[in-house]
């Protein structure tokens, strides 16, 4: 049978790479591996028995993300996201992490949290978003994915060939303009608006989504919505939606 104790006690130390916190089911800090006190600053007594909120921004503070996020994990088991926390010294970096419920010896139960510094490639989207004429090539050598980027009032940014060639429309959308716009029932539907709806308000990217629409010819087709924030240096945040088609 396997030691739990034993099980955590290996897991942290041997993770080089990634920066692992074990907390009680309520986000506080009872235990961080070496990884994560040479990524972020701390000293153990800087950080254990701390809620948490200590790793968070202040606007991810006021929207409550952490304790939606251990509440996510007590209810589902995992909770996994992209976002900044903070280092000791202030600097935030972009971070994939996923926190994960464990039940460990006498049936005491845990969340383990794995870090993964994802900075670079945070970096690498701020340039993308910055180089207006870059990221437009780069959008147009995606032939097998409809990509569209929309600003934070859910506005078109961008739309690649793809997208349009999925949705049969007939030209490129002006920049600037609302997703109703385009000429096509599927984003005129109050399913497709909630959805993006729902992305801003809970901050919450997702993937894989199934969905269904009716082409020209009332036939049913079938995609997949996957989408995920990008931030430019310096400006509002932006959505970029991949969509790639499916079948049932």
């Amino acid at each position: 049978m396997l030691n739990t104790t034993a099980f955590f006690d290996s897991f942290c130390k041997n993770a080089k790479h990634n920066a692992v916190v074990i907390m009680d089911t309520t986000g506080t800090i009872l235990e961080v591996n070496q990884a994560f006190l040479s990524s972020f600053g701390y000293q153990e007594d800087d950080i254990l028995q701390e809620h948490l909120r200590i790793l968070f921004t202040d606007e991810d503070r006021k929207m409550n993300k952490p304790e939606r996020e251990v509440e996510k994990a007590n209810v589902e088991g995992s909770c996994s996201d992209d976002n900044y926390l903070i280092q000791k010294s202030g600097k935030p970096v972009w971070v994939n992490g996923e926190s994960i419920l464990v039940t460990g010896d006498n049936n005491v139960s845990f969340i383990i949290k794995i870090i993964h510094n994802i900075e670079a490639q945070k970096q690498l989207e701020r340039f993308l978003l910055d180089s207006n004429d870059f990221i437009e090539t780069i959008l147009e050598s995606i032939t097998d994915r409809g990509m569209m980027i929309l600003d934070s009032s859910i506005k078109v940014v961008k739309v690649n060939s793809k997208l349009l060639e999925i949705f049969g429309l007939q030209k490129y959308p002006d920049t600037g303009s609302r997703i109703s716009t385009l000429d096509h029932p599927f984003w005129h539907s109050n399913e497709i608006k909630q959805v993006l709806r729902n992305i801003m308000v809970r901050d919450e990217p997702i993937g894989n989504m199934p969905m269904e629409y009716q082409d020209a010819n009332g036939d049913r087709k079938y995609i997949e919505l996957t989408s995920k924030f990008l931030q430019a240096r310096n400006a509002e945040k932006r959505l970029l939606l991949v969509i790639k088609e499916a079948q049932k």
